[in-house]
């Protein structure tokens, strides 16, 4: 589409009007025309002006005669995607021909639909007794009556006619999926309106200035083009309000600069490689999507996110909507549980839900907790016959929204273990993502995340040092209590006061505490990398004890890969008995705590992996090792025996290591070490008295 010569004013002369009316231009004296620009379309739409647009364009001010934002970016968008009356006919124009024009987010259903029926009502357009008709989606259902497979799908007597004549028609809408099926299935074509660029903004401009000369420059390169691109129609009206083309480009390119101020997005959030990967690719999917540049089978449209409290699940979705101009709809079992304990009232709400989101499509669905829903797998107990209820219905839910557009289901847990398999096959869930707390590398980018504009040159190597093992949350409560601070004193925020704030969440423990945590936490890091079951990452201490994360590494389970991951699991406690002479309980305790996961180990090669001395019946999943072995002496003694060989293998490594194990080397949190401690590798690493970062 070229821009035209935007020194010539193309709208009616003025003798001819009155103010507060809009005057029709003369009709020309042959119909050879040659629409191949907007301002083609824009006089074709006037010269039937009282006939075929009502109120599209309402009357206005003699100074102000131009077209509306929205319709001169709407027509400008129409002109890119047929330049020529001969491709809008090609397209719409051939008898029984359904057609479906996707509806830009921001633009009016409505007056799409004005400007369609403005077209296809010339004779010049669209020649023939079979002229396209333009439908709204809504239109084509009659909302008296119920929609029924028997009576057409719910479609209207009018809108019937329409198909039984065989007129061409144009059915405008965001999305397909809201009509009925039959009706999805004999779309002939789904249209895509390109998205506005520089080119076609200059050429809005010439329309809306009319009388004013456009040039290049009037539209900042400040202006980027993804800003054009998402560039909405009230945001235009506004800056068309300024006298000239040349200031309404600069209100733009500041309205653009402002928004991408309002908060961090996405692209700030602090994600490692392998998390923010499937997530961006979702954005990427989403914008491709609505671009229409892939059909929706193709977009990535489930993620399971797993992680401890407080390490960001529940923000990502929030993010990940906005960047996508999707609303996010939240829900969780205790939300559905608001209105009744009975399973029917429980999935009365949560069929209205999906029925709500579904219908606000595109969307985002974000499912907290999803753990809680329950496993149909687990043990017989009295509460079985309602978690297969609720299983079910939630499956129910998950596969209608199988095939339908516009749909993300996001969901989060702190026990991924503890979900019914059913619920996140491939195909409801395409990723399963692993998320932990801000690692030494990714704190700097945790705070620069709440900090926002502050401290924007401050150096925070200090306190990332004393944050390292908190989680995203606590980083989010240290900022918060930092700046308080900082207003109490009525001064703007400076480093030491997020220093004390992080100081505040984690008080100093006593000397004695912490080498007792430090030599368990070393123990697993030792143990992890001589047996090659995963490679230690970060060791930390804190008021509440100590955490080592570790990145695990391929396992072919076999008999020596789980005896392994067992001493790994006992490799603390064992530490402490070489070093301090006897163990403490910080190996056990809680669920998830280093004896419960290796006793589960030991136990599924008894029962679950046909390794151990009990043959190859298969009794029962790892997990199951608790109820099993408080009645089975028999499987509790020869899973003890496993027990009691692996913390002896984990004893014989940390003794052949015991140098390292005992190290008081100190290094800094920044990494800056010699070529000499780098190549000593594990010794220098890891250190009792340290949380570091490999």
């Amino acid at each position: 589409m070229a821009a035209p010569p935007i020194k010539k004013a193309t709208r009616p002369s003025a003798d001819k009007k009155t103010v507060g009316t809009r005057a029709k231009p003369k009709a020309p004296a042959a119909p050879e025309h040659h629409y191949d620009d907007v301002d083609s379309i824009l006089d074709e739409i006037e010269m039937d002006w009282d006939k075929t647009m009502g109120a599209v364009l309402p009357p206005c001010p003699e100074h102000h005669q131009r077209p509306r934002a929205e319709i001169a970016m709407a027509v400008a968008r129409i002109a890119r995607r047929f330049p020529t009356p001969q491709a809008l006919a090609d397209t719409f124009g051939q008898p029984g021909h359904i057609a479906f024009l996707r509806c830009p987010a921001d633009h009016s259903v409505e007056l799409m639909t004005k400007i369609l029926r403005a077209l296809f009502a010339n004779t010049v357009l669209s020649p023939g007794l079979h002229r396209p008709d333009a439908r709204r989606v809504s239109e084509v259902f009659d909302s008296s009556r119920p929609a029924k497979s028997t009576d057409r799908s719910g479609m209207s007597e009018g809108f019937w006619s329409l198909i039984e004549d065989g007129r061409p028609l144009i059915l405008v809408g965001p999305n397909p999926s809201k009509l009925p099926t039959v009706l999805q299935d004999s779309v002939d074509t789904e249209i895509i309106l390109p998205d506005l660029d520089r080119e076609m903004l200059r050429v809005v401009f010439g329309h809306l200035y009319p009388g004013q000369t456009v040039e290049p420059a009037d539209i900042p390169a400040s202006l980027k083009d993804s800003n054009i691109a998402a560039l909405t129609p009230a945001r235009l009206t506004m800056a068309a309000r300024a006298g000239s083309p040349r200031a309404a480009g600069g209100r733009l390119a500041a309205a653009g600069a402002v928004q991408r101020k309002t908060g961090p997005g996405l692209a700030e959030f602090p994600l490692s490689d392998d998390v923010r990967a499937p997530v961006e690719q979702v954005l990427a999917d989403l914008r491709d999507w609505q671009a229409g540049r892939i059909k929706w089978a193709d977009v990535t449209c489930g993620l399971l996110l797993e992680g401890p409290p407080g390490c960001g699940k529940t923000e990502l979705p929030k993010l990940l909507a906005r960047d996508a101009g999707f609303p996010v709809f939240a829900a969780s079992l205790s939300r559905w549980q608001s209105e009744g304990e009975r399973s029917s009232d429980l999935l009365q709400k949560m069929r209205a839900f999906f029925d709500k989101a579904m219908q606000a499509s595109p969307a985002i669905v974000f499912i907290d907790e999803l753990d809680a829903i329950g496993d149909r797998n687990r043990p017989h107990d009295q509460s079985s016959s309602w978690t297969a209820s609720i299983v079910a219905g939630l499956l129910e839910c998950l596969d209608g929204f199988d095939g339908r557009e516009g749909i993300v289901v996001i969901a989060a847990t702190n026990y991924a273990d503890k979900i019914d398999a059913a619920l996140i096959r491939p195909g409801r869930f395409d990723h399963q993502i692993r998320m932990e707390h801000p690692t030494p590398d990714l704190l700097p980018t945790a705070f620069r995340y709440h900090l926002v504009d502050d401290l924007r040159e401050a150096d925070l190597t200090g306190v990332c040092a004393k944050a390292t093992g908190l989680s995203g949350a606590q980083v989010a409560q240290a900022v918060k209590a930092a700046r308080a601070a900082a207003r109490r004193a009525r001064r703007a925020l400076h480093p030491d006061d997020l220093i004390r704030s992080v100081e505040h969440l984690r008080p100093p423990i006593a000397p004695e505490m912490a080498w007792a945590v430090a030599v368990h936490e070393s123990g697993h890091a030792i143990v992890a990398h001589a047996t090659g079951r995963a490679r230690p990452k970060l060791l930390t201490i804190y008021d509440g004890g100590g955490h080592a994360v570790m990145i695990p590494q391929p396992n072919a389970l076999r008999r020596s890969d789980i005896e392994a991951e067992i001493a790994f699991f006992l490799a603390g406690r064992a530490a402490e008995r070489l070093v301090l002479g006897r163990p403490s309980g910080g190996a056990g305790g809680r669920e998830g705590c280093d004896l419960a996961q290796a006793t589960q180990r030991a136990t599924g090669l008894e029962m679950s992996y046909g390794l151990g001395d009990s043959g190859t019946v298969w009794v029962g999943p790892p997990g199951d090792a608790a109820d099993r072995l408080r009645f089975d002496a028999g499987l509790r003694e020869k899973a003890q025996g496993h027990l009691t060989r692996a913390e002896a293998m984990a004893s014989a490594i940390l003794i052949e290591n015991r140098a390292t194990l005992s190290s008081e080397h100190v290094f800094k949190l920044t990494g800056e070490r010699s070529e000499e401690e780098r190549s000593t590798g594990l010794s220098i690493v890891i250190s009792p008295w340290l949380c570091t970062y490999i």
